[in-house]
């Protein structure tokens, strides 16, 4: 009983840790001024789950190897591929789904015959 609480004490302290190094104001910033495609991004980001964001903030943030990314989150190098992988998937799929911003100039439009 003492060894599984003390287990689970260290989990939660690795959870907890892991987030306060890979986590910085580049995601969760207010972003003023930023392009929409930018919004959606972070949007996308902030959707997944905590170790996907993980590994791509460390990935494409930090630059980091996929053995070096396993080492920070407590994981195999092909968990972080898979991590990664999984993530860019849902991005690509999220940001798919959202409604492109499309401007039409009113030079543009096309008149009707009379």
């Amino acid at each position: 009983m003492i060894v599984n609480e003390f287990v689970s004490a260290r989990r939660r302290l690795r959870r907890l840790e892991f987030r306060g190094r890979v986590f910085d104001n580049r995601l969760t910033s207010d972003l003023p001024g930023a392009s929409a495609e930018r919004v959606a991004l972070v949007t996308g980001i902030r959707r997944l789950v905590p170790k996907q964001r993980a590994a791509v903030a460390l990935r494409y943030w930090h630059g980091l190897s996929y053995a070096e990314i396993g080492a920070e989150l407590g994981c195999s190098e092909a968990t972080a591929r898979s991590h990664v992988a999984r993530a860019l998937r849902r991005l690509r799929i999220d940001l798919q789904e959202s409604p492109p911003i499309v401007t039409t100039p009113t030079s543009n439009a096309v008149k009707e015959d009379r």
